[in-house]
């Protein structure tokens, strides 16, 4: 037993010093040699990062990037990856890092290898130099944006030419754009995108959303909201066609007209928001499939409500909002959502209250609740009163 206790202990010992050695060793003429473990990351691509790193200021960071230190491995520093093989930075995710920067350092697109990069929730701003994105021929994820409209940090970067932004960017899969500022790319802004994510919220497009985007059938996010400089026009129909949608969001977009009568025919719509339309009528939108919508904004549209819901099977629904004309009736027919946490109303054509607040009264999970264009002449229930 003891010479077992001993043993144990002379593993320990031996893997505490593998542990704590950074060498390897190699058979060499016979001889074994202890070599210093290499750094999987390219000298130059370090000295890249470090650069850049000094293009930050982090008065008002989360992070001091103490990690990305001259001398260590570049791969292990924080929000940096790198393939396994060639040791290339292909991974730069400083998303939420609150970094701030007055010119966007031209350092960031010395890598060539780059397929992944971040930097939302942050304050940069400046030129998008050229070249720029062209370098990453085999880029397929863009992110600039700033993930929620609640956020006050976000970037203030422009370019004035969408086709130089995105030359050569053949493999580009999802692009994340919000915020920056395209008001001088003219309108035919759509004609250069290959992907299947699209997300320029806030960019000052201008023009009709073009036709050209039908060809993107297989997008799954579409978020062109808060670019108000888009020309008035009616509802891309198309967009119904889209069997991988799941997020539309065009909110603000001055979409006028008949909403069309047709089916989404995505089963897997999350988010929906024509909100901000106020020339989009019609009836409520009819959908293949509701169980895994989260998320339907129809606020100051003009959408008519007469007729009760054919389904409630709003199982996922999370956050619901509708003005004008609907009835009780209509309410009603949604049935119980078991997951609503907020609701906005406009009430301006409502006369009876209570039978609303009752509706009201039976969402548990409620943590948002808005009326517009309310008259409070009746009085509240005591059950909404004596909600938490």
């Amino acid at each position: 037993m003891a010479s077992i206790g001993w043993a144990l202990l002379l593993f320990l010992a031996q893997l505490q010093t593998l542990l704590s050695t950074s060498v390897v060793r190699r058979a060499d003429a016979g001889h074994l040699t202890n070599l210093p473990v290499p750094f999987l990351c390219h000298p130059d691509q370090a000295k890249a990062l470090l650069q850049l790193k000094r293009s930050f200021d982090f008065s008002g960071s989360t992070t001091r990037l103490l990690s990305w230190r001259n001398g260590t491995d570049c791969c292990l520093w924080e929000g940096v990856g790198c393939d396994t093989s060639s040791g290339q930075v292909t991974i730069l995710d400083l998303n939420n890092r609150h970094l701030y920067s007055n010119n966007l350092d031209p350092v960031l697109f010395s890598f060539i290898s780059l397929r992944h990069l971040d930097l939302s929730n942050n304050d940069i701003g400046g030129f998008i130099p050229a070249p720029g994105f062209e370098r990453y021929s085999d880029y397929y994820h863009d992110v600039f944006s700033y993930p929620t409209y609640y956020d006050s940090f976000f970037n203030e970067l422009w370019q004035s030419n969408f086709d130089i932004l995105l030359a050569n960017l053949s493999n580009l899969r999802e692009l994340y754009l919000d915020c920056l500022d395209f008001s001088g790319t003219g309108e035919e802004w759509g004609k250069s995108l290959a992907t299947s994510v699209l997300s320029l919220a806030g960019c000052g497009l201008t023009g009709p959303i073009d036709k050209s985007l039908m060809r993107l059938d297989s997008l799954s996010v579409i978020n062109l909201q808060e670019n108000f400089g888009i020309t008035a026009g009616p509802f891309p129909e198309f967009f119904m066609d889209f069997l991988n949608l799941t997020v539309l969001q065009l909110s603000w977009t001055n979409l006028e007209g008949q909403f069309p009568y047709g089916s989404f025919k995505s089963k897997n719509l999350r988010v929906r928001d024509l909100s901000s339309n106020q020339n989009l009528s019609g009836n409520f939108p009819n959908f293949s499939s509701v169980s895994s919508l989260e998320t339907l904004l129809l606020d100051r549209t003009n959408f008519s409500y007469a007729r009760p819901m054919t389904s409630s099977n709003f199982l996922s629904l999370k956050e619901l909002s509708f003005g004008g004309n609907f009835s009780v009736d209509f309410l009603y027919s949604f049935g119980r959502l078991g997951s609503l946490s907020r609701l906005d109303l406009d009430l301006d054509s409502i006369t009876e209250l209570g039978p609303i607040f009752s509706w009201i009264g039976h969402h548990e999970n409620l943590m948002s609740l808005v009326f517009n264009s309310c008259n409070f002449s009746e009085i509240v229930p005591t059950l909404l009163t004596s909600r938490p």
